[in-house]
């Protein structure tokens, strides 16, 4: 998460530590946070973000917008999202300062605007399974309530075609015809009733602070910029995602997420299954307001069984996030996508 990053050489080291830990994924990307950490006022764009965005990410994710806006950039022959070859020799270096010449005002002002909002729709198949096991016994409606949404699109994880790979046996579930086709591996043993069916959604909710419009073209294209371009399976899933989306969105509220908790629940009905759910959103909140996040579902729990409801939470954060939920261990080689 964000640092309180107070000058360029603190903003030139976290590039640093990106490149070191992702080079072997992305080693483009890797070689362009090293060039940026060479260039202290560039890196030092950084400081035009809100102290929680201060993140490496957020200004790699501004000039990949860049790209996508101008592909004949001095950087586009390297972005394979625009057609370009991530393992091209020459000076990238070079590249970057011609493409910042170009773009410096629009990145600045992208960096100070703009939050990191990475829809990784992949995610949906950790959703699926786990609401496969969570339903059984249970047949009232889905009231799906999702933090963080984004644009929303894992609020259509029954929508989508997933497949689960369970050492050469896959076992697929949703629509056959669906554009967005996700699949894992199973790294954690046998799961029972993975592909078991679930219950209607009834309703679809997210909250965000800064909602994306899956039908406008300057929010996808920002939610594009935030994939690495070096991944173009998830580059692809995202554009099928947002298809579907745009074509039947979900209601998605502005504002806290805690403090907007009550005005999703309003939006519920009566006799419902209620599952809350989040990834890798709740590490933007302060230690404080997860605690309070914490006792507002509990309070709402209650409320369900009042109203002959249930409420779930299924979540995607890291134990230190959310505490009290614990969390099944994943191989040391397992992507953080999954």
């Amino acid at each position: 998460m964000g640092r309180a990053m107070t000058d360029s050489s603190q903003a030139a080291e976290s590039f640093v530590t990106l490149a070191d830990a992702e080079e072997s994924p992305v080693p483009m990307y890797a070689r362009l946070c090293r060039a940026i950490a060479d260039r202290p006022k560039v890196a030092g764009l950084l400081l035009e973000a809100p102290v929680a965005q201060r993140l490496p990410v957020l200004l790699l994710a501004a000039l990949h917008e860049a790209v996508l806006l101008d592909p004949d950039s001095a950087l586009a022959p390297w972005y394979p999202s625009v057609g370009g070859d991530a393992g091209l020799s020459g000076d990238l270096g070079a590249a970057l300062d011609a493409t910042l010449r170009d773009h410096w005002e629009r990145i600045r002002t992208t960096v100070a605007s703009r939050q990191v909002q990475t829809n990784e729709v992949n995610r949906c198949v950790a959703w699926r399974a786990g609401l496969a096991l969570m339903c059984r016994g249970d047949d009232r409606q889905l009231a799906l309530v999702e933090l963080g949404s984004s644009a929303g699109v894992n609020l259509g994880v029954d929508r989508y075609l997933i497949s689960f790979d369970s050492g050469g046996d896959v076992e697929a579930v949703g629509p056959a015809d669906s554009p967005v086709r996700l699949r894992t591996s199973l790294r954690t043993g046998s799961w029972p009733a993975l592909t078991a069916p679930i219950p209607p959604v009834a309703e679809r909710i997210g909250i965000d602070l800064s909602p994306l419009d899956p039908t406008d073209s300057d929010d996808t294209r920002w939610l594009t910029a935030c994939v690495w371009p070096e991944q173009l399976l998830r580059l692809e899933r995202l554009k099928a995602a947002l298809d579907a989306t745009a074509a039947a969105p979900p209601h998605v509220l502005r504002g806290d997420l805690v403090d907007r908790l009550d005005d999703a629940f309003d939006l519920v009905g009566d006799d419902r299954h209620v599952v809350v759910l989040s990834s890798w959103a709740l590490g933007y909140l302060p230690r404080d307001r997860r605690a309070s996040l914490q006792r507002r579902l509990a309070l709402l729990a209650g409320r369900c069984a009042d109203r002959g409801s249930r409420l779930t939470v299924l979540t995607l954060e890291a134990d230190h996030v959310v505490p009290w939920t614990p969390t099944p261990a994943l191989r040391s080689d397992a992507p953080p996508e999954l």
